[in-house]
């Protein structure tokens, strides 16, 4: 509980240095905590919250955001960083990447003793599944959304098209990488 105030407290001051941090930590600790499935369910989540409901990005800077969590090492939640440092630099960042990992770490230290007891309880299992079913849904919502936003002509679909068939092919992903990053340096864009 001690640990859980003083999380709740640091959010809060967040706001002495910016009013809207302690809006960024919420938004990333309900990111966090609502992302079943894996970090594929927070991006979903994460646009909601960052280009749907508050609009500190727009479909263009996420989609380069999550470009950019991409190639770097870490999971796809590290998307969080960009967000924050968008919104309000290098403080958001941190605030963000702490309210995106800090409140599942937290539960996890408190209920893994008494995890295989609350799995087994059939209106948990019941609740998981309709959250993923649900959390397919926003996946599905946020390609489109996604897709809008990056293919927006036809060179780009082009190459979408063939670093899809490529890595279905089981091509070694760095390659369409490589590939298509030349071919747009060649192209000026």
């Amino acid at each position: 509980l001690g640990a859980f105030l003083l999380f709740g407290a640091l959010v809060a001051a967040a706001g002495v240095l910016d009013p809207a941090l302690p809006r960024l930590g919420l938004a990333m600790i309900k990111v966090n905590l609502l992302a079943f499935g894996g970090g594929y369910t927070a991006v979903a989540l994460m646009y909601q919250e960052s280009v749907v409901r508050t609009a500190w990005l727009t479909p263009k800077a996420f989609v380069d955001g999550l470009a950019m969590s991409q190639i770097t090492p870490g999971p796809v939640i590290v998307t969080a960083t960009f967000i924050g440092y968008h919104v309000g630099g290098l403080p958001a960042a941190l605030v963000a990447t702490f309210c995106v990992f800090w409140p599942s770490a937290l539960l996890l230290t408190l209920l893994a003793p008494q995890f295989e007891r609350i799995r087994r309880l059939e209106p948990v299992a019941r609740g998981v599944r309709g959250l993923l079913a649900a959390f397919i849904a926003m996946l599905f919502v946020v390609f489109w959304q996604v897709g809008k936003a990056s293919l927006t002509d036809l060179p780009t679909l082009l190459t979408a098209a063939a670093a899809f068939l490529l890595i279905r092919r089981k091509v070694n992903p760095i390659w369409p990488i490589l590939a298509a990053s030349a071919l747009w340096a060649v192209m000026g864009r």
